[in-house]
C-alpha cells in the first residue's frame, strides 16, 4: 500500500525498519509450546521469570526469551567424580 501511495505522490516516505527476527507469542501459544496451563504461565510472568510485553490488553512473549527461560531451567546431569 505504501509503495502505491509513493508511486502516485512521487515521493518516498520514511518507514521504520522492519524486524523479521522477532516472534511474539500469545499466552495460548506459550501454553501449547510448553505444554503447561495458563495459570502456570501467568505465575511465571507475574514473578518475572518469563519476560513479557503488554500491548494494549494482551500480553506477548518473545520466543527468544521463552527459549532462554527453558535453557536457564534445564536440568543438567550431575558430574560424577
Amino acid at each position: 500500500m505504501l509503495e502505491f501511495e509513493e508511486s502516485i505522490e512521487g515521493s518516498t516516505l520514511d518507514r521504520p525498519e522492519i524486524r523479521h527476527n522477532i516472534e511474539l507469542m500469545s499466552i495460548p501459544q506459550v501454553c501449547q509450546y510448553l505444554g503447561m496451563g495458563k495459570s502456570w504461565v501467568y505465575r511465571r510472568i507475574h514473578d518475572g521469570e518469563i519476560p513479557s510485553v503488554r500491548l494494549g490488553r494482551t500480553i506477548k512473549i518473545r520466543q527468544s526469551d521463552l527459549e532462554q527461560y527453558l535453557e536457564d531451567h534445564r536440568n543438567r546431569a550431575v558430574e560424577t567424580q
